[in-house]
């Protein structure tokens, strides 16, 4: 008979951040970004939604530091400055890394 290894896979679930608990991380090679951009894409999203979600890492204080999305994130700021109406839920991945993918929803309908 062989030896058997339990295998248990990562947790995952869904937590709700606030929009401001997002923040760029250094790690985000967007770290400057057209303002002109930012709008169109801010109009675009008021439109589409969000089409491709962020990824992030929560750090130590609970907040998310976007690693992938930075134009997004800066657009969903604005939508929010505009409409006042976006609330993150986010897919938590590996737990233990802490990774986690964002999706935005608004809340205004």
């Amino acid at each position: 008979m062989t030896k058997q290894t339990k295998i248990t896979a990562p947790e995952t679930g869904i937590a709700a951040f606030p929009l401001d608990a997002l923040y760029l991380s250094p790690m985000n090679p967007r770290q400057d970004a057209d303002p002109e951009g930012i709008e169109l894409l801010a109009d675009s999203i008021a439109i589409c939604g969000l089409i491709q979600n962020l990824a992030g890492i929560e750090d130590e204080t609970g907040k998310v530091a976007i690693v992938a999305g930075g134009r997004r994130l800066r657009a969903l700021i604005r939508r929010a400055e505009i409409e006042g109406a976006y609330a993150t839920v986010v897919k938590k991945g590996d737990a233990r890394a802490g990774s986690v993918i964002v999706k935005v929803y608004d809340t205004s309908t």
